[in-house]
């Protein structure tokens, strides 16, 4: 997969998913291009 940098509003929608109960965070990164064993959506959704 490769890297690339994501927009704020697609952080924004993959926390939003997550707290919505729509997947986990293995469900929801594909989804959005993220690597599931990266901390990059857990960390956004702690951030959050």
């Amino acid at each position: 997969m490769s890297r690339r940098k994501l927009t704020d509003e697609e952080r924004i929608a993959a926390v939003q998913d997550v707290l919505n109960g729509n997947g986990g965070c293995k469900q929801i990164a594909p989804k959005y291009g993220i690597n599931h064993e990266t901390l990059t959506l857990k960390n956004s959704i702690m951030r959050y």
